[in-house]
């Protein structure tokens, strides 16, 4: 049996069994404090407080540093899996939420890198609903 550091054991574990960059840091920031540590109850009691809150913070700061460097197309996809019912409700929940999703090390991202990449999901999502969904034809005229 070998031996995982806790952020081997969070990510194998834990991060592992959800899908996409989205969902991933969503739940990540769920679990950040408005005093920015970390809290998870199993990983605490397995590592202690201060191992738990490094090994959650490095794996939200990976994440979001990978999640900055994915192809547009790929987070479009990530939102547009056929588990998320409402993606025009998700993405506002994701713009929402948006700076407790920003770890507080940025593992060299950037903020405002993060909000240009989330507009641009949206935008792109948008116009593919715009092209998928045309809009209506206006009713013709009776005798036409």
């Amino acid at each position: 049996m070998s031996v995982k550091t806790p952020l081997e054991d969070f990510l194998k574990t834990t991060m592992a069994a959800m899908p996409g960059y989205w969902h991933k840091l969503v739940y990540l920031a769920g679990l950040r404090s408005s005093s920015h540590k970390y809290g998870h109850w199993g990983m605490a009691r397995r590592y202690g407080l201060s191992a738990s809150h490094s090994a959650i913070s490095a794996a939200h700061s990976d994440l979001f540093v990978q999640l900055l460097g994915t192809p547009i197309k790929n987070l479009v996809e990530d939102v547009s899996s056929p588990s998320e019912g409402n993606q025009a409700e998700f993405l506002g929940e994701l713009w929402e939420s948006r700076g407790r999703m920003i770890p507080t090390d940025l593992g060299g991202g950037s903020a405002k890198h993060f909000e240009v990449t989330l507009l641009t999901v949206q935008k792109v999502i948008e116009n593919q609903r715009r092209v998928t969904d045309p809009p209506e034809s206006p009713p013709q005229p009776p005798g036409q």
